[in-house]
This record gives structure tokens, sequence and C-alpha cells, in this order.
């Protein structure tokens, strides 16, 4: 009896991680063509700026899968503790660079109000919500003061050589709309995740017997809320508010010979 009990326990959380994986990609199929996206920003097309949020999301997944392999092994998984740690710690990490890009392309537009704001949308959406709600919003939290620690770093000058050196690939694009677009994607994220987050809540209140089970009962919602959130940021600042600058070596090979032909022509 308690083997069946388990294993209708265990169907529940297959058949709950499969459902918010499928939604997930439903509704990003939904956006594309809702938005009208053009083929070359879709969202399984790969571009530069894109890499980040991919590893990012990799990582979760990779996080995701250990948990229930953990769990539904009994706590008997041949995984490492260290193995899950490190994944995330990686999350930790590549989240805070993706904070450091945003946060360094608004100060170099002097849009600081707008940098804030972004940031206290993206850093409580971008927290880790692997955890229960209130751990993600403090650790939210801990990432807007890393950010508005970064504004700063930036407005102090300190090793402002360096930076540029780092981060002058990436540059931003001024004739974007950004003094209203910033604050209004900025709220609208965090809007989205309260509203994923409502059937979190309702899920918590109406399964305390499996809750009491298996601790975590509603990752894999928070995975899906993260894929489409984090898809949708990235995905808008792909359509418009980055661009990568390639090095202008056309004019580098283009210069010799306009100076043989201004010393032949005198």
């Amino acid at each position: 009896m308690a083997e069946s009990m388990d294993y209708n326990l265990d169907m529940i959380k297959y058949l709950r991680m499969g459902s918010c994986f499928l939604f997930s990609g439903l509704t990003l199929i939904i956006w594309d063509l809702l938005e009208n996206i053009p083929d070359d920003v879709r969202l399984f097309t790969i571009h530069p700026i894109q890499l980040p949020s991919i590893i990012y999301l990799l990582s979760r997944i990779s996080t995701l899968c250990y948990f229930t392999y953990n769990q539904a092994t009994g706590g008997r998984g041949n995984i490492s503790y260290w193995t899950c740690l490190s994944l995330l710690a990686f999350q930790r990490v590549t989240n805070l660079t993706l904070l450091y890009l945003r946060v360094h392309a608004l100060y170099r537009s002097n849009q600081i109000v707008q940098a804030i704001f972004s940031i206290l949308g993206l850093g409580v959406i971008g927290s880790c919500f692997l955890h229960p709600m209130i751990s993600g919003l403090c650790t939210g939290v801990f990432e807007i003061g890393i950010a508005v620690a970064i504004i700063v770093y930036l407005k102090l000058g300190w090793l402002q050589g360096v930076s540029q050196k780092v981060w002058k690939p990436f540059k931003f694009r001024p004739e974007a709309p950004i003094t209203d677009k910033i604050l209004q994607d900025s709220l609208g994220y965090l809007l989205l995740a309260i509203v994923l987050k409502v059937p979190q809540l309702m899920l918590l209140g109406s399964s305390p017997g499996i809750n009491q089970v298996w601790e975590g009962d509603t990752l894999f919602l928070d995975a899906a809320i993260m894929c489409i959130v984090s898809t949708k940021i990235f995905r808008d600042l792909k359509l418009g508010h980055w661009t990568i600058n390639s090095p202008p070596r056309t004019a580098v090979f283009q210069a010799p010979q306009a100076l043989s032909e201004t010393s032949t022509g005198g």
C-alpha cells in the first residue's frame, strides 16, 4: 500500500513537471505568433546575446533534474550534493552577470532612474525561484542591492578603464525608445511573474499532504515561470535594446588605399 502511494506521488511529480514545461513551451510559441516575431529573432534561433540566458536556463534544468532524481530515489541518488551546490552557484553568478550587463548599458545611456526600476523588476524575477517565495524575494532584494552597488561603482568611476575594455563589444543603441519602454517592460515583467505565481500559491494551499512528502512541490512551476519570463526579457533585449558592434575592419583596410590615391594624384 505504501509503495503504491509513493508511486502515485512520483507520478504526480512527473506529470506536474511535464505539464509545466509544456505550458511554458506553448506560451512561448503563442507569443511568437501574436507578436509576429521575424524568423531571424525567433526563440529557436541562437544569437550571441541569448547565450547567457541559454546557459542560465540549462543550469536551472540541470538542477531541476537533480532534485527530481534525488526525490524519486528517496535521497539515494548517486549525484553528489556538491554537484547541486555548484549548479546553484553557477546560476547566481550568471544572473548577476546579466544584471551587470543591463545596468551598465543603462548607465552608459544616462538612464539611471530607468536602470533602478529595471533592476527592481529583473532582480525579483531573476531571483532563485527554486526556493519558497519568501526566500526568493530575499534573494531578489540581495541582487537589487548588488545592482545598486554596481551603479555606485560606475558613478564613482572605479576601474573605469578596465570596465570599458571588458564591455567594449557591447554598446547601447541610443535610437531605441528607452525613456518609457524600459520602465514599462520592467513593470510588465514583474506583473507577469506575479500572475504566474498565483497558481503556485493556490497549489500550496490545496495540497498540504503532498508538500509534506515532497518539499519541492512547486519546483517545476517555478521553472516554467523562469523559462517564460527570462525568454521574454532576452527576446525584447534582442529586438531593440542591445546591439553588438563589429570592429570597423573595412575602414582600416581602406585607409592605405585612400592614402595611395592621394599621393599618386598629387
